[in-house]
C-alpha cells in the first residue's frame, strides 16, 4: 500500500467520522427540539388556564348559584315578614277601638268631645256622639239607668 493508498484511507475514515458527527449533531438537535417544543406547550396550556375566559367561567357559575340562592332567601325573608306583620296587624287590631267596635262595642262621646266612662260624667238632656263600627249615631241622655 503506497502513500497515495494510505491518505485516501485516511481521508475515508475522516469523512466517516464527520458523517457520524454531523449525524450525532442533527440526532441531539432533534431532541433539543423536541424538549423544547414539550416546554413551549406545556406554557402554552398553563397559560390557557390562566386566559379570563377560561377564569370567568367558574366564577359566572358560582355567582349564578349565589344569585339563586339569594332570591330564595329574600322570598323567604318577605314570607316571614309578611305573616309577622299580619300576626301584629291582628294584634293591633285586637286592641285597637275600632277592633272593639267590630265586636258589636261602642265608643261614647259627650258634649265636650271627650269619652264618657261613667253615667255620671253626662246629665240629662246632653247629646252625645255615639260611634259604632259602621258609623255613627246622634244620641240624647233621657234618663239615668239602673245596673
Amino acid at each position: 500500500m503506497g502513500l497515495a493508498a494510505s491518505q485516501d484511507a485516511a481521508g475515508q475514515i475522516d469523512m466517516q467520522r464527520l458523517d457520524h458527527l454531523k449525524e450525532s449533531m442533527a440526532s441531539n438537535m432533534r431532541q433539543i427540539i423536541a424538549a423544547r417544543r414539550r416546554t413551549l406547550q406545556g406554557r402554552e396550556t398553563a397559560l390557557a388556564k390562566e386566559h379570563p375566559r377560561v377564569q370567568l367561567t367558574p366564577l359566572r357559575n358560582r355567582m349564578g348559584a349565589a344569585r339563586e340562592r339569594s332570591v330564595v332567601a329574600m322570598r323567604q325573608w318577605v314570607k316571614i315578614q309578611r305573616q309577622t306583620l299580619g300576626a301584629a296587624g291582628r294584634r293591633l287590631n285586637a286592641l285597637s277601638p275600632l277592633g272593639v267596635l267590630d265586636r258589636g262595642y261602642a265608643i261614647v262621646l259627650g258634649p265636650k268631645g271627650q269619652a264618657v266612662r261613667e253615667p255620671a260624667a253626662v246629665e240629662v238632656g246632653d247629646r252625645l256622639d255615639v260611634r259604632v263600627a259602621g258609623g255613627r249615631i246622634a244620641a240624647k241622655v233621657l234618663g239615668e239607668g239602673s245596673d
